[in-house]
Parts: C-alpha cells; sequence; structure tokens
C-alpha cells in the first residue's frame, strides 16, 4: 500500500501560510501532510486551519508544553497511534500495515536535559516499533547531515544503522529568502 507524504518546515508559525498549505495538500491529493514550526498555541482556535477531508493532527506537546511546533493534516483513512512520550514532537499514523511518523526535534531541551539526552528520548520512542514492516519516518532532526563534523550526526548514523535503516536526505532542506532594502 503506497502513501503520498509531505514534510514541510514551513518556519515561524503556519497562519499566515494556511492559504499555500491548502493549495498544496488539494492540488497534490496527498495522504498526509507534516508541518514543523507550525507554533500552533493550546490555545488557538482551529476552525480556520480545517480542510475538507482531512484530519488535523497535533503532536502531544500541545499538553506538556502549551504548544505544538508539528502538526499533520491527515486523510481520514489513516489513524493515529501511540508512540513515546508526550515531550516529543512526534506524530504517528497508520493505514493497513503502512506506518509513517513525523517528527521534528527542536533546540529547546526540557528542564534537566541536554542537546543529547532530548535527542535520545526522541529516538527511544521508536523502540517499540516493528522496523521490518513498512515505516516510513520522516522529519527534521536538526542535524546537518552534509557536514561530517556536526553535532549528533554519528549518533544519528550509529542509530540508523544498527537498525537498517537508510537516511535519505534531498540535500539542503531548508533556504530562506531575505530581502535586503
Amino acid at each position: 500500500m503506497s502513501l503520498k507524504v509531505c514534510y514541510w518546515n514551513c518556519g515561524s508559525g503556519l497562519l499566515k501560510k494556511i492559504d499555500f498549505v491548502r493549495d498544496q495538500i488539494v492540488g497534490k491529493n496527498v495522504d498526509a501532510f507534516f508541518i514543523a514550526e507550525s507554533e500552533i498555541k493550546k490555545e488557538s482556535d482551529l476552525d480556520c486551519l480545517n480542510i475538507q477531508n482531512y484530519n488535523i493532527h497535533l503532536a502531544d506537546t500541545i499538553s506538556t508544553r502549551g504548544k505544538t511546533r508539528l502538526m499533520c493534516y491527515a486523510k481520514q483513512n489513516l489513524t493515529r497511534f501511540k508512540l513515546g512520550s508526550d515531550l516529543n514532537d512526534l506524530i504517528a499514523l497508520q493505514k493497513g500495515d503502512s506506518k509513517v511518523i513525523g517528527i521534528y526535534r527542536g533546540f529547546k531541551c526540557y528542564p534537566g536535559e541536554t542537546e543529547l539526552t532530548n535527542y535520545k528520548r526522541l529516538l527511544d520512542s521508536f523502540d517499540g516499533l516493528d522496523l521490518n514492516k513498512s515505516v516510513y519516518i520522516l522529519g527534521d532532526f536538526n542535524i546537518d547531515l552534509n557536514n561530517h563534523e556536526a553535532h549528533l550526526i554519528n549518533e544519528l548514523q550509529e542509530w540508523c544503522d544498527s537498525r537498517g535503516l537508510l537516511i535519505s536526505s534531498p540535500g539542503i532542506t531548508r533556504a530562506r529568502w531575505v530581502l535586503d532594502r
């Protein structure tokens, strides 16, 4: 069973970009569209974000932090399942035997955490998952895969290697266009 999935880091919140997102979701007829740095607060009215035939899923950090940096639009035939800690910006969906998991690893840590323990907490979420099935993990680990000296790159590679996973990187995944006036 194939799924058409997109992941986009919108940078600085979704609200001003909702028309673009609607066009992408409807125009590409995606099954799931994950959005990082969506900046949805607990008290936000989600009615203006609704898209017909899609459910809105928010990472569980909406309850632990009072906001979520990761959200997902998913067709109604995808069901959500629990994976990992409520401290993670993570959304896990399935359709039949296929699973798709979106993640976002931000830079802010919880009290008592370091960047490494924050990162390991996120990866520990996948421990109970059967990776011999159709599982797709996509997201933003905030690790520069092109910089072999980047912080945490060795840990990510070792984690993937030990589970038989491949890292697929399309190259530069985020660029900004800044107007100089």
